[in-house]
């Protein structure tokens, strides 16, 4: 759902004709079709980081009861959000 916000965010900053991407486009398309389109990788990550400081959304519900478990105080994430924060 945030990756799929932030494709369709993202295609808008970058100028990308979503009709030539695949049905549903990921983030990932979006990317690849800007680079492959000449454009710079680096604007594409600070149009992301630019897309993700703004968002107001809140930590999904399975993150925050994550966050409860007072036993555990080191998590790792692979993704670029800051929710586990």
């Amino acid at each position: 759902m945030l990756y799929d916000w932030l494709a369709e965010k993202l295609a808008i900053k970058l100028n990308v004709d979503t009709s030539r991407l695949p049905q549903p486009y990921s983030l990932n398309d979006v990317v690849c079709w800007h680079v492959a389109s000449y454009g710079r990788r680096e604007e594409a990550y600070t149009r992301l980081r630019s897309l993700l400081h703004k968002a107001t959304f809140t930590p999904p519900v399975a993150l925050k009861q994550l966050a409860e478990i007072t036993d555990l105080d080191l998590f790792v994430s692979t993704t670029f959000n800051g929710y586990m924060e």
